[in-house]
């Protein structure tokens, strides 16, 4: 009788040296002999990349319901001793962090790290989605809305990351997966370091990609979290324009004489307070740059702060606060109107609407949500994207589709025939 626990699709064979499929019930490649199972436990069924270090594979783990997890096999194209054993050490690390960063909900988790056949492997897990080089060549440039979406949401992970003295050293659009739920997830800390290891007197070592990577990392000298805040700006640069922004050659997104970055004249950006928050993750010098990425989001956050009116305009609301005083008086003093009879929807007594989101717009640079209430009534949330970035676990606006949301502490106003609920503080909506 087959057993439950094989998968059903065939096994790839890991020896280097032969790479062929086996059928889901064997044990040792019928080509080679060499060990499909890896740990008795793990079923690699597809190769997903290859690069300097070694090569990528989704597998099958036939401990825990043949869930999908990632292998990555230890095997560096370079084989002088040095060269191999400092890709060693890089390999290690990436296991390293991704234990210690623990269980990040936009972080792969750690799954297992183990030597076989003479080859190091690393076991994580499975992120279903596409990276955003893939997401970009299909549907080509991000609106400003979504790049500062994504902004705030990697800027949190980095916030994450940065508080416990890890740096990246190579975000780019690859090493970024976006969920079906639409949020993001930071792979890939193959080169990543530690802060603290970081000093002046360290052997100069270039990492990272040099399409993204910052001019002190591919300089060979120390990083900081600043390095990883430029990284993430011309990522940002990337999905605006829905292109590689900078390469070796000359590129309109990058003055290679003056060098500096005039990707402005490029990606045209009605948001100003966007460009400039881009504007400063990017100067070449690192002290010019954004520090932590605290700080760019507050920055981004505070784009929600009105400016100072100028004298006409204070005249001018003056003048309509007056109409509107005249106007609510005159209301007040009229005999009360009521409603057509075939408007049934009155306001809730309780403070408190739960309900599913079946829809979403934006109007006004703001978020409107359809939400159908456990009453049967429909209620339109507005909020800004701000505040949805504020919330604990809030997913993007198409991530918000089919969850349930819950409402606290409003009164919601009645305006033709519907709802409108706004929402000015986080805590008055919870994403359940």
């Amino acid at each position: 009788m087959k057993s439950l626990v094989f998968p059903e699709k065939p096994i790839l064979c890991l020896n280097p040296q032969c790479d062929r499929l086996n059928s889901p019930e064997t044990h040792n490649c019928i080509y080679c002999g060499y060990s499909l199972l890896l740990k008795e436990r793990y079923h690699p069924i597809r190769l997903l990349g290859q690069g300097g270090f070694g090569r990528t594979f989704e597998a099958l783990d036939k401990d825990n319901l043949n869930n999908r997890c990632v292998i990555k096999q230890f095997l560096p194209i370079q084989q002088e001793t040095e060269i191999r054993e400092k890709c060693l050490e890089l390999f290690k690390r990436e296991a390293e962090q991704l234990n210690n960063l623990g269980n990040h909900p936009q972080i792969p988790r750690l799954l297992a790290f183990f030597e076989q056949n003479q080859h190091f492997y690393l076991v994580q897990e499975f992120i279903d989605g596409d990276n955003l080089l893939q997401i970009t060549n299909k549907k080509g440039s991000w609106s400003e809305e979504d790049v500062r979406i994504f902004l705030c949401q990697l800027l949190k992970i980095l916030e994450f990351i940065h508080e416990r003295q890890v740096i990246h050293r190579d975000i780019k659009p690859e090493n970024i997966i976006q969920r079906q739920d639409g949020s993001f997830v930071l792979i890939d800390f193959g080169v990543s370091k530690h802060q603290q290891s970081a000093t002046i007197n360290q052997i100069p070592t270039i990492v990272g990609t040099p399409i993204y990577a910052p001019p002190e990392q591919l300089s060979g000298y120390p990083v900081g979290m600043f390095s990883d805040i430029y990284a993430l700006g011309v990522t940002a640069i990337h999905l605006l324009k829905g292109i590689m922004p900078f390469s070796m050659t000359d590129h309109p997104l990058f003055d290679h004489q003056k060098k500096e970055w005039n990707w402005r004249l490029e990606c045209r950006v009605s948001d100003k307070k966007l460009a400039q928050v881009i504007d400063k993750m990017l100067p070449l010098v690192p002290a010019k740059r954004y520090q932590k990425a605290t700080q760019v989001l507050k920055a981004l956050k505070s784009s929600d702060i009105s400016l100072p009116l100028s004298p006409k305009i204070w005249y001018g609301c003056f003048f309509l606060s007056c109409i509107f005083l005249a106007g609510l008086g005159f209301l007040l003093l009229m005999p009360k109107i009521k409603s057509p009879p075939d408007i049934t929807i009155n306001p809730p007594n309780q403070p408190v609407i739960v309900g599913k989101v079946k829809g979403y717009n934006s109007v006004n640079n703001k978020i409107v949500l359809n939400l159908l209430a456990q009453d049967g009534q429909t209620y339109s949330i507005m909020l800004t994207p701000t505040l949805l970035n504020q919330i604990p676990n809030a997913p993007p606006p198409q991530g918000l589709l089919g969850r349930t949301i819950r409402v606290v502490g409003i009164k919601p106003l009645y305006i033709n025939g519907q709802f409108n609920l706004k929402i000015y503080k986080s805590e008055d909506i919870k994403i359940e």
